[in-house]
């Protein structure tokens, strides 16, 4: 189970890291703000 737990966190720590790296960019900024999510 402890495994499984951590392979889960691992995923979400990479998916995590990815969308940080893509909002330092600004890449996809103009839809969240499109959407009224901005700041």
């Amino acid at each position: 189970m402890m495994a499984n737990t951590t392979a889960i966190a691992e995923a979400w720590a990479r998916l995590d890291h990815k969308f940080d790296l893509l909002y330092a960019k600004r890449a996809f900024v103009h839809h969240y703000v499109g959407e009224g999510m901005e700041e």
